[in-house]
């Protein structure tokens, strides 16, 4: 991740907990965890009820826009526990992206489940985007093919 979006992130991240502190000073820091559960819950209450209208059910919401303004919620919580727990939300998120760059594409998944073409073998798929069988040795790497990588 760009290092300019991670000095942002951090400077939200202070502004966030700054706010916090001076509407509810004293606060119990475990109820950040809490907050960040309900405001998840808000999250998933608009996805579902923007995804289905709740047949029957009678509302002037327009639970795709409010969805935006949830998800602000949660990661306005999730700055204010990386602040008051002393790390970077930006360096989180980077970890996070690394850690699904990682895992291995649909298209990667899809091949292995497919088989060794030399012995018919599940193929394994690892981290560095190669596919390897584990009975003959044969690899692949399909991140340098653009159509499966």
């Amino acid at each position: 991740m760009d290092d300019d979006i991670i000095t942002v992130l951090d400077h939200v991240q202070r502004l966030a907990l700054q706010l916090v502190e001076e509407r509810w000073p004293g606060e119990d820091p475990a109820r950040r965890g809490l907050a960040l559960c309900e405001e998840a819950g808000e999250v998933a209450r608009c996805i579902l009820k923007a995804a289905d209208n709740h047949a029957g059910y009678r509302s002037d919401t327009d639970w795709a826009a409010q969805l935006e303004t949830e998800v602000g919620q949660v990661a306005f919580v999730l700055a204010t526990i990386a602040e008051a727990n002393g790390f970077s939300l930006g360096h989180a998120l980077d970890i996070a992206i690394s850690d699904v760059e990682g895992k291995p594409t649909a298209a990667e998944r899809e091949v292995a489940r497919l088989g060794c073409m030399g012995c018919g073998q599940e193929l394994v798929a690892l981290p560095s985007g190669t596919l390897a069988c584990p009975a003959c040795g044969l690899a692949v790497s399909l991140r340098d093919d653009p159509e499966l990588g």
